[in-house]
């Protein structure tokens, strides 16, 4: 069966009230929902008191630097959309997005100042007209 970040981490909760050790004990208890501290302490590389510390949620920096190298992107991704609400593809597509924008916006800006230059050699051409921004 695919699990997908969402079974993971559940966006119900107020970040303010937790941190990231519960977050990853979140994590693990999915995960490894059979003998959880042994099965982490097993897959993450742990001994057995701090795997029982990270499912009780007050892990180490260590410890969590064990959890992230031993899961990889999963596990930041699904840190990062318990944190943030949203997914770090999510995150991607805003920023092209906004890249988009900012593009389309400059080609306009463009298009405007080629029209001014334009009306500007007329007027020193002696076309007359007025110029106006």
């Amino acid at each position: 069966m695919t699990q997908t970040v969402e079974d993971f981490m559940q966006l119900d909760r107020d970040v303010s009230t937790f941190h990231v050790g519960e977050l990853i004990a979140a994590y693990a208890r999915r995960r490894f929902q059979r003998d959880t501290v042994k099965a982490v302490a097993r897959a993450w590389g742990l001994d057995l008191s701090a795997a029982e510390n990270l499912i009780r949620g007050s892990a180490s920096s260590r410890t969590i630097t064990k959890a992230i190298r031993a899961e990889g992107w999963a596990l930041l991704e699904a840190l990062g959309l318990a944190v943030t609400g949203e997914t770090y593809a999510q995150h991607l597509q805003g920023l092209a997005n906004e890249q988009q924008q900012l593009a389309t916006r400059a080609a306009a800006r463009a298009d405007h100042l080629r029209a001014l230059e334009a009306r500007a050699a007329r007027m020193v051409d002696g076309g007359g007209g007025s110029l106006s921004l």
